[in-house]
């Protein structure tokens, strides 16, 4: 397996059992599954990964879902495959859920991804 994939599924594996949340209905209920083997079959960046299960999992209508397993996995997977933000972080999470909140487009978390991870 991909080590890039592994990691963003340790991820969602450590949010899962932080939240009380079984890994499979992140998985499956939220499609986490079916972004992973793309990710996995296109060999994606851990940039990509970030931004695909942030949009594609996380953001329903074009606003947040409430998938907080999912954003609190991809937090700690792109702190986890980038350098850390430290002590930025906390306001740079701040943006991303308003970001996923008001306008959840693929463009919009490819640029704070972008911003916070170059």
């Amino acid at each position: 397996m991909n080590p890039t994939v592994q990691a963003m599924r340790t991820a969602l594996a450590v949010a899962c059992r932080a939240r009380g949340v079984r890994v499979n209905v992140a998985m499956d209920d939220f499609g986490v599954g079916e972004v992973l083997e793309e990710a996995e079959a296109g060999n994606w960046s851990a940039k990509e990964i970030a931004c695909q299960v942030l949009v594609r999992c996380c953001v329903t209508d074009g606003t947040f879902n409430n998938f907080q397993v999912g954003f609190l996995a991809v937090a700690n997977f792109i702190d986890s495959q980038y350098r850390p933000l430290g002590k930025h972080r906390v306001q740079a999470l701040q943006e991303l859920q308003s970001i996923l909140s008001t306008a959840g487009t693929e463009q919009a978390v490819r640029q704070w991804l972008d911003t916070n991870y170059p």
